[in-house]
Formats: C-alpha cells, structure tokens, sequence
C-alpha cells in the first residue's frame, strides 16, 4: 500500500515537471539576439556591432551598444560600451518598438526606435542600424 502511494506521488510530481518544462519552451524560444552593426556613418568607427536581445514572451528588449570612437578627421573621442533594459517594447507584425532615456545629464533625450521585422532597419537613433538574427559561427 505504501509503494502504491509513492509510486502516485512520484508520478504526479514528474506530471507537474513536465507541465512546467513545456510551459516554459515558448519563453525561450521566442527570446532571439540580433547583432546590428551601424550603417554607413561619416563621423564614428564601430569597434564591435551593437546586440539586442528580444523577448516577444516577456515583451522586453535588451540593448548592448558597443564601444566606438571617432574617426580621425572628425576629432578625438571615443565611448565605452554600455547596455539598457529590459526595456518594454510593443511587438507588433511589423514592426518592435520600444523607448528609453538617455542617463543622465542628458536624461530629457527619449529615444522612440522601431525595428522593421522584414528588413531589420532600427530607427530612432541619430544614426541607423541594419540587423540580423545572429547564429552561431563555430
């Protein structure tokens, strides 16, 4: 009789683990990065591609802008690479939108970008950016 009740609550907890295992496959697999080098830009020097990280499940995005500097003719001056979010974004069949604020001194600049989903355009910034869904390479 003891080995009967065992075996059902063994049961149901495996049960309950794999309830929990399937619901969270569409968390992970709606989370996609795109790597998103900048277009062609007259004044900065990318060092590495700008990275965002989407969660359409969580309704979020993650931004990590890499470091750059200027080009020789335009002056000397470079920054550092930094990230924001998770901010909230609208992910419509179009296009994802999300907005942020500059820190501060600058915190009254809002930022409002849009991602083309066909063409990975984002747009908002003072520059613009072309993405793809990034894969691994080896």
């Amino acid at each position: 009789m003891a080995s009967a009740k065992c075996n059902w609550h063994m049961r149901r907890a495996l049960l309950g683990m794999a309830i929990l295992v399937a619901a969270s496959q569409p968390a992970l697999a709606d989370t996609k990065t795109l790597i998103c080098p900048m277009d062609s830009n007259l004044s900065r020097i990318e060092d590495e591609p700008a990275t965002i990280e989407l969660n359409e499940a969580a309704s979020t995005v993650i931004v990590h802008f890499g470091a750059w500097h200027l080009k020789p003719n335009v002056g000397i001056g470079q920054t550092p690479a930094f990230s924001i979010g998770p901010l909230q974004a609208v992910f419509g069949t179009e296009v994802i939108s999300f907005s942020y604020n500059d820190p501060p001194p600058q915190s009254q600049i809002v930022y409002n970008l849009t991602l083309n989903r066909l063409t990975g355009a984002l747009r908002g910034w003072t520059y613009n950016m072309t993405c793809h869904v990034g894969n691994a390479q080896f």
